[in-house]
């Protein structure tokens, strides 16, 4: 007995975590419930389950074709095909991430760099800050030479950076501004803050 005394906090906290598992299961039965009659009664269900996954199948073909044209020296052809895909598909962002994720595991980084070129607008665009800046940080990880498409969109990151705390980032992104921006405008913004994150 004395090996287990319990401490004063100890019981609101198994009350909590009994009431959070008995939420969870609650949960998990509904949705089990719910999946349950759609697969036995609800045929048109099924059907637009195996019709996802044949899509499914399709983008993943399609990715292996872009691969195969990647890695033999066709980027033009890689990349046409990539635009393709994107155009004919129902959310063009969301395939544009869902190629991006796949690709970027490639160890090659040009084709993924290209896919975040055109991603970061949209997501600057949408105010998604954080998505964007985790999609930077994940590009200079892999490939210290990324850069955003435009340099309005680096310094806009690099702003974003410096300010969420990430300095590494946003030095990264203004190293050699001059150099990946050639006569951009935002050229003496970018000194500015390069000296701001050297102090």
């Amino acid at each position: 007995m004395g090996r287990f005394r319990s401490h004063p906090g100890a019981q609101p906290d198994l009350q909590r975590i009994t009431m959070t598992l008995d939420r969870l299961y609650e949960l998990i039965r509904t949705v089990s419930g719910r999946v349950t009659r759609l697969h036995e009664g609800d045929r048109s269900g099924r059907r637009a389950a195996r019709a996802g996954d044949a899509r499914l199948r399709e983008r993943d073909r399609q990715v292996d074709r872009i691969y195969a044209e990647w890695r033999g020296g066709a980027h033009k052809n890689a990349w046409l095909t990539v635009l393709k895909q994107v155009e004919t598909a129902e959310d063009p962002v969301a395939e544009l991430h869902f190629l991006y994720d796949r690709i970027a595991l490639w160890p090659e980084p040009g084709l993924a760099n290209r896919l975040a070129q055109e991603l970061l607008p949209h997501l600057l665009r949408e105010r998604r800050f954080g998505d964007a800046l985790k999609l930077t940080a994940g590009r200079l990880q892999a490939d210290a030479t990324f850069r955003p498409r435009a340099g309005a969109e680096a310094l806009h990151l690099a702003q974003l950076a410096r300010d969420g705390g990430a300095r590494p980032v946003a030095r990264l992104l203004l190293e050699g501004f001059d150099r990946h921006f050639p006569g951009d405008s935002g050229l003496a913004l970018a000194r500015e803050m390069q000296q701001q994150l050297q102090r």
